[in-house]
């Protein structure tokens, strides 16, 4: 059995999210999202998880060199519980694969690609927000193809993604922060 398998059984999706206002913040993310022009489905199956909302969005954007370039934004938010970081970093992972082997569902080219794998959930160990904030994502030089995880705590309402900042992807950490803000924050 593989680890996702695994990890999904023994933290599975919460099984009500209205009570503690998860559906709500859901929606709101999900129109965030369609409204920086991404698009959008919800309630996605993907086994072994069920992603609350998939968008996908290609932007053109700029080098350093003022190089134009093509990349993609895929965005997965589920619902689930990550007691320690090995949930995360499953989730992120299976994300980033995910996003590759169904680009064409997606509407996005195979290389530059940002997966952002976003977990929304009221119980996350402190090794796993410690774990997403100190380890830096997985980039393929190759693909140009990186891996963003992100988690969202709604019990103390922040997020927590990588601070850090790698010299050769400035602009792109930079940028999926910022987005990472503007989506899944608690502006009022």
């Amino acid at each position: 059995m593989d680890s996702h398998r695994r990890n999904h059984r023994e933290y599975p999706r919460a099984k009500s999210t209205e009570s503690n206002g998860s559906k709500e913040f859901l929606d709101i993310v999900a129109s965030r999202l369609a409204n920086d022009g991404f698009s959008v489905k919800r309630d996605v199956p993907a086994d072994p998880y069920s992603l609350d909302t998939l968008a996908s969005r290609t932007i053109m954007g700029t080098t350093l060199k003022d190089i134009k370039v093509q990349w993609s934004n895929i965005v997965a938010v589920s619902f689930i519980r990550a007691p320690s970081p090995d949930v995360a970093r499953d989730y992120s992972a299976f994300i980033g694969k995910y996003a590759y082997e169904n680009r064409k569902a997606l509407s996005v080219p195979r290389n530059g690609q940002a997966s952002i794998a976003v977990i929304v959930s009221s119980d996350f160990g402190v090794n796993t927000k410690r774990w997403v904030s100190e380890t830096s994502p997985n980039f393929s030089w190759m693909w140009a193809n990186s891996e963003f995880p992100v988690l969202v705590d709604l019990t103390s309402r922040e997020i927590s993604y990588y601070r850090g900042t790698p010299f050769r992807n400035y602009g792109l950490y930079e940028s999926l922060r910022n987005f990472s803000d503007k989506w899944f924050g608690f502006q009022a």
